[in-house]
């Protein structure tokens, strides 16, 4: 079976995350790097991980993370695992509406302020 081993760095925001289908875990994927447009000559420490079926890798911004509700508590890292947990079976354009799905039940008519932007990847 090839070898699906994916290479990069983070450039700020948040650490992507990995669930992996072996052991029902997610991880995050920290690396060095600093935000983007900060320092003139930024240096990133590249990463490298190797998918295996059924693993998904989901990149999100903070919007995602920091949308409140009306008691101004945050979705958060803890809820945004366990939706990806519970809808790792999906294809990756159906997780990504789950988390969504789940930010807005969370939010309820709560406005919010910042964009909520996902990818996911996931290895079949």
């Amino acid at each position: 079976m090839p070898c699906s081993r994916l290479r990069g760095a983070v450039g700020g925001h948040n650490y992507p995350i990995l669930y992996r289908q072996a052991t029902g875990q997610v991880i995050p994927l920290t690396t060095q790097g600093i935000v983007l447009g900060i320092v003139p000559d930024p240096y990133f420490v590249p990463g490298e991980i190797v998918l295996d079926p059924g693993d998904i890798l989901l990149f999100y911004t903070d919007g995602i993370t920091e949308a409140m509700n009306p008691q101004r508590d945050l979705f958060g890292d803890e809820r945004l695992a366990t939706v990806l947990c519970a809808s790792h079976q999906y294809a990756p354009g159906d997780i990504a509406d789950a988390v969504l799905a789940a930010v807005r039940e969370f939010a309820g008519d709560t406005p919010q302020t910042d964009d909520m932007t996902m990818v996911a990847i996931k290895r079949v």
